[in-house]
């Protein structure tokens, strides 16, 4: 009976521990325009539908990207972009236990999204939809790294006629 309420206190112990081990996002955060890369390709998607995709010209591919607010609260997760000119605040709220999240976005777009640790990196699978119609498909590996003050974003997005590799390098300007 002891060995027994032992290896339950142990488990408990070691869940707790592994549940408080995981990286926390929460902060503001500013891309790297210096540090970060980006590759595209062509190659055809035919399970994707709607117009090409338009691509920014070599070495600007990062012009347009928001500094983001991320509160992260194990599971849920935030991220806030920062309105830029005429373009509103978009937030995603995900979670990071799989489970399926929905954000609808201004202009009548759909981002559909599962998010799941995989070790100390995040990983959120997503697909954007226009009149229930798959037109953008994708994935974001997260991690942090220079003791928490960069994220490392790998991103993949797949479009009907394209598929971009971007590796994204923000600082955190404030926690």
């Amino acid at each position: 009976m002891r060995t027994a309420r032992l290896c339950a206190q142990l488990l408990a112990a070691g869940l707790s521990l592994a549940q408080a081990t995981k990286p926390d996002f929460t902060g503001r955060w500013e891309v790297d325009k210096s540090l970060s890369t980006a590759k595209t390709t062509f190659v055809k998607h035919p399970e994707l539908d709607g117009p090409p995709a338009p691509m920014a010209p070599a070495g600007h591919e990062f012009d347009t990207m928001r500094p983001e607010t991320i509160t992260h609260r194990e599971p849920s997760l935030t991220i806030v972009d920062e309105p830029a000119g005429s373009q509103p605040a978009r937030t995603y709220k995900l979670t990071t236990d799989s489970k399926p999240n929905t954000t609808e976005l201004p202009g009548g777009g759909v981002n559909r999204s599962t998010t799941r640790w995989d070790e100390n990196e995040l990983v959120t699978e997503w697909v954007l939809e226009q009149g229930g119609t798959p037109i953008l498909r994708g994935t974001d590996r997260r991690a942090l790294s220079n003791g928490g003050s960069t994220l490392i974003q790998e991103r993949t997005v797949l479009t009907p006629l394209h598929e971009a590799r971007l590796h994204i390098v923000w600082i955190r300007k404030s926690r």
